[in-house]
């Protein structure tokens, strides 16, 4: 009995173990035929609709999460997310811009390390200094931090992976940030905390 129970755990310890790999990130299509295009699906499975498709040398690809079995990627498309087979994925280490933005009021800033760049609804685009990077993305799986600063206005921004809701569309993206801006005009009045998403695709 004793070598029966040791030859099933000697069988069940060779079996490869999958490893989900850390999400959000930036992948880029491998192993599909130069004739050939990686579908993108409404649900995670080969029955279900073809939304796009992805060309076989694709690259800065958006995975936000897997399904269960971790054999589907979830990606984002347009307003809406999409599943593609993520055996054909490799990581993509290019480096990307940082897009986050919010709504209520609408806000976007864009990180592009050594420069930020942000627009507001009452506030006319403007151009900031990256003083500080507690971590670079993609390459974290915790928090990262950015300390921005201008000439009348500086930004802390606090960004988790986490699934974030746009409030506007059925996307859903990978990131959160907390954004704290400090106004040199109005110093006293203490910093405005603006709620948002981010993409590793800009905007």
């Amino acid at each position: 009995m004793k070598s029966v129970i040791c030859v099933i755990m000697a069988v069940f310890l060779a079996l490869p173990v999958w490893a989900e790999p850390v999400v959000p990130g930036l992948f880029r299509v491998s192993g599909v035929a130069s004739n050939d295009v990686l579908n993108i699906r409404e649900e995670p499975t080969v029955r279900s609709p073809i939304l796009s498709a992805y060309p076989f040398d694709a690259r800065g690809i958006e995975v936000v999460g897997y399904n269960e079995t971790g054999r589907w990627a979830k990606v984002g498309l347009g307003e809406r997310n999409g599943w593609v087979a993520a055996k054909f994925l490799t990581a993509d280490t290019s480096a990307a811009p940082l897009g986050c933005f919010g709504a209520e009021p609408f806000w976007n800033l864009t990180i592009d390390a050594p420069d930020a760049r942000y627009e507001g609804v009452d506030t006319p685009r403007i151009t900031m200094n990256v003083v500080r990077a507690q971590s670079r993305l993609p390459d974290v799986s915790g928090v990262a931090a950015f300390d921005l600063d201008g000439i009348d206005y500086a930004m802390s921004a606090i960004i988790r992976p986490r699934q974030c809701s746009d409030g506007m569309s059925d996307r859903m993206y990978g990131w959160g940030i907390d954004l704290m801006i400090h106004r040199a005009a109005t110093p006293t009045d203490g910093p405005t905390h603006l709620a948002g998403c981010c993409t590793l695709q800009g905007r």
